[in-house]
């Protein structure tokens, strides 16, 4: 806004931001310009009084059609800035977008932690768990991301393993920790990496706690090295299965030993056989497979092909 202020006709201020309540941005607006128009989009109402004390035009109630926006716009150059009203509403939102700049200029020169998920709801989780110790900046997606790396020093990225794939190749040039939560234990093996600096389990009890202790020793300088999973050994652990397979299914709900069952019925073992194979009982095989029919909702011959499906459709 600073840097842009004079070519500005008209601002159209979203209300709901991620990180800020759109009425602290719309003070600071004001401090900058009296005059400049700003149409509010918002679903709050509760929030219409203060907005009309800002001087700013009537608001697009959400949701908007784009000829309800057209008209606005139209509206918004033809009519002018109404004048700014001194309340006790708006000393207070003055107030508050005051501290909210400084706490947003105290986080931008010290410890820069991204949290990016594949949804809000994981975002939020994820930044609650490692609030005590740090103040993290959300990504809502890659292209966000790419615009942090690009122009703030970030300590370090942490993401659900779903998005591994996508923001791998937009943090790998800046040399930047990477700590993934992986959702299962066939995933986490999966994303064991030279480029991943740790991997939790997203079941794990103590995976705040870990989130974090790995948090302040990155930011302490403490933690350079590093290290991966808690049971690093498990993952790497022998299985029936080849690691490349164990791929395929690292989307998927079903545990390493329910696959290396169906694995062992896919090529063509009996139920003893089987138990043998894996020094289980032959009641234990029967329970994995009935886990495996409940997880995915279908019968025996279901599953079956399933498995066998899901490992052509992978290849």
């Amino acid at each position: 806004m600073r840097q842009w202020l004079p070519a500005l006709d008209l601002v159209i201020l979203d209300m709901m931001l991620p990180d800020v309540d759109g009425e602290y941005v719309c003070a600071q607006i004001r401090e900058l310009s009296q005059t400049l128009p700003i149409l509010p989009y918002t679903g709050k109402e509760e929030a219409l009084p203060v907005l009309k004390d800002l001087a700013c035009l009537p608001a697009l109630i959400k949701p908007v059609l784009v000829p309800r926006l057209t008209q606005s716009l139209q509206a918004a150059f033809e009519r002018p800035t109404p004048p700014v009203t001194e309340s006790g509403a708006l000393r207070f939102v003055r107030a508050q977008s005051y501290k909210v700049v400084q706490e947003q200029r105290a986080r931008l020169s010290g410890r820069r932690i991204v949290v990016i998920a594949t949804d809000d709801y994981l975002r939020s989780w994820l930044s609650q768990m490692i609030s005590p110790v740090v103040t993290p900046m959300r990504a809502e997606n890659p292209r966000a991301l790419r615009k942090i790396m690009e122009t703030l020093n970030v300590t370090a990225v942490i993401s659900d393993g779903a998005m591994y794939s996508a923001i791998a190749p937009i943090i790998r040039p800046y040399g930047v920790p990477l700590i993934l939560i992986a959702a299962t234990p066939i995933q986490a093996r999966a994303l064991v990496k030279a480029d991943v600096h740790r991997i939790f389990l997203m079941s794990d009890p103590s995976l705040g706690a870990k989130l974090r202790a790995a948090v302040d020793g990155l930011t302490s300088g403490e933690d350079a090295e590093g290290w991966l999973v808690d049971d690093i050994a498990n993952l790497h652990g022998s299985t029936v299965i080849p690691a490349e397979i164990l791929r395929r299914f690292a989307d998927t709900v079903i545990s390493v030993r329910e696959l290396e069952v169906l694995w062992l019925e896919y090529h063509g073992l009996e139920r003893a056989q089987i138990a043998a194979q894996l020094s289980i009982s032959p009641s234990t095989v029967t329970t994995h497979w009935k886990n495996v029919q409940r997880k995915l909702e279908l019968d025996r011959e279901g599953v079956r092909k399933w498995f066998c499906e899901y490992i052509r459709s992978n290849s």
